[in-house]
């Protein structure tokens, strides 16, 4: 056994003991790697309610309609977003159940640029 749970079975590898990921099998020693699996999103207080939600909504610039579909809620990136706004932490240190950083990193330096963070900051304050 290895620092990742190496065992070898019937010629594949199995890494059953990764930090925070999912059993992965691999043919080779070489192709180990670890998944990440997303977990389900934890409620934070500084999550959006969907009274929030429904007045916020229409803020947001509409998804593109060319090239591939979001990946991810504009819900819960907005919710990532106002996660680090409350929290001060780094984007790099957001926590597992939330879309990865650089994804919502991407959307709020275009909500910034567009100003609808400014909008829905502003609306947010007024409603509390």
């Amino acid at each position: 056994m290895g620092t990742w749970g190496l065992r070898h079975a019937t010629n594949v590898i199995v890494v059953d003991d990764c930090p925070g990921g999912a059993p992965v099998q691999t043919a080779t020693r070489k192709k180990a790697r670890c998944v990440r699996s997303r977990k389900a999103h934890a409620h934070y207080p500084t999550d959006l309610s969907d009274a929030q939600w429904t007045l916020i909504e229409s803020v947001l610039p509409a998804p593109s309609t060319g090239g591939r579909r979001e990946k991810h809620a504009r819900r819960e990136i907005l919710n990532a977003i106002l996660y680090v706004e409350r929290t001060g932490c780094s984007w790099r240190l957001l926590p597992d159940s939330f879309p990865p950083w650089p994804t919502v990193y991407w959307h709020w330096a275009r909500w910034r640029d567009r100003g609808s963070l400014a909008i829905v900051q502003s609306m947010l304050c007024a409603e509390t």
